[in-house]
């Protein structure tokens, strides 16, 4: 029995890998590039409210408090977003090597 179970194992690795693992490879790789995009899109929304921020601090016109604090909570939620899209990035990575 053990033999038979062998030989139908051996013989169904021809140098193909399954069809099931190729399709799982190519989901992670989509995946991870995606969270990659998305890091990046997220890094670009936090560079812009940082250069808003800078803006608005130098500004003449006397800019609302509500306004600073808004756009530093932003500042902060985005980064926290884009460490977390960092992270599941890697760790798709990792799955796919």
């Amino acid at each position: 029995m053990a033999a038979l179970s062998a030989a139908t194992i051996l013989s169904a690795d021809n140098g193909k890998a399954d069809p099931g693992i190729e399709a799982r490879l190519t989901r992670l790789d989509l995946s991870v590039t995606l969270k990659q995009y998305q890091y990046e899109n997220v890094k670009r929304l936090k560079a812009d409210a940082e250069l808003q921020a800078e803006l608005l601090k130098g500004s003449a016109e006397k800019t609302s408090e509500p306004e600073a604090v808004a756009l530093v909570k932003r500042i902060a939620i985005l980064h926290d977003h884009a460490e977390l899209l960092r992270h599941l990035a890697l760790r798709y990575d990792a799955g796919i090597q």
